[in-house]
């Protein structure tokens, strides 16, 4: 029997990793129904299995999230000596403690598809031709297949502009004499999304003709606008001896690229790119001054523009 994970309404949420006193727990969140997910929690997620980076199981539970839909919650824990990720780190200047309390947070967040490196105008988009000749759409069709099949970008148009049509410019493209058609095709996701055409042109063969949008390929994938792509942020924890060397471990960081201390889970090593504080704070809790930093991951290998952003 395939494994739970493998059905499609079963949901990556995404996970939390926290490392406290030499002790690495991850949660892991799928997705789904309470069918599957009761499944997956007895077959697959047993208490004491072992995962290779995130240790044992030593706790699960299922709750119910919104309408149809139940959270699945698989809790990990490893000692940080044998976990994917670095527990050391020099102390912070201006405080008495180094880090003491790391958390991992990953998140799903949608992106446009178009966004998406390996994207083709004809997974979202339809492909139009502007038409004045209709005897000749079998040429058309022809000459824009290599159009179909390769487009990667969006472009308004191929071949050349409205306005170049209107003024009657003579034009050929992929073999195909401009004088069987208008030499413009466009990508869109509906027709309303089409540049106007005049009522009436004068053609290439000196005779009028009156212009219109046909459609001559079809999107791939109906109703595909995002896709989904894991964020990455990080919250780490220390004492401090004072508010003000609080401020100075905050102020000195926040809005600048760093190397996080205690180590930053494995995801540079993995990954590539670097991390940028978006801020922190500085509180006390009673007993101490506490600092908290905020991390966020640049989401790609080339890392946050240093350009942008000065480096601690």
């Amino acid at each position: 029997m395939a494994s739970v994970l493998e059905i499609p309404q079963v949901k990556y949420q995404g996970l939390t990793r926290e490392l406290s006193n030499g002790q690495a727990t991850t949660t892991v969140i799928y997705q789904g129904s309470k069918a599957d997910l009761e499944r997956a929690q007895r077959e697959e997620f047993a208490i004491g299995t072992v995962h290779p980076e995130y240790g044992s199981i030593t706790k699960t539970s299922l709750t119910c999230a919104e309408g149809p839909f139940w959270n699945l919650q698989i809790q990990y824990s490893i000692t940080s000596s044998d976990a994917d990720f670095s527990s050391s780190g020099s102390s912070a200047s201006g405080s008495s403690n180094g880090p003491t309390h790391s958390s991992l947070s990953v998140s799903m967040f949608s992106q446009s598809i178009e966004a998406n490196p390996n994207y083709k105008c004809r997974w979202s988009k339809n492909l139009y031709a502007c038409v004045t000749n209709p005897a000749n759409l079998d040429a058309l069709k022809a000459a824009s297949v290599a159009i179909w099949n390769n487009a990667g970008t969006y472009q308004t148009s191929y071949g050349r502009a409205v306005n170049d049509m209107i003024q009657g410019t003579s034009y050929e493209w992929n073999g195909v004499d401009s004088r069987l058609w208008s030499g413009v095709l466009c990508w869109a996701s509906l027709p309303a999304e089409l540049p106007a055409l005049p009522a009436s042109i004068t053609n290439f063969d000196g005779n009028p003709a009156s212009p219109y949008w046909l459609q001559i390929g079809w999107l791939q994938k109906p109703g595909l606008s995002t896709y989904d792509i894991p964020t990455y942020t990080m919250t780490q924890f220390a004492r401090v001896k004072d508010k003000s060397a609080g401020g100075w471990v905050v102020g000195k960081r926040a809005g600048k690229i760093v190397d996080p201390q205690k180590g930053d889970f494995g995801i540079v090593k993995k990954f590539g790119g670097n991390w940028l504080c978006d801020g922190g704070s500085v509180q006390h809790d009673g007993r101490s001054w506490l600092c908290e930093l905020h991390y966020t991951w640049s989401g790609d290998s080339w890392g946050f523009d240093t350009q942008l952003y000065d480096k601690e």
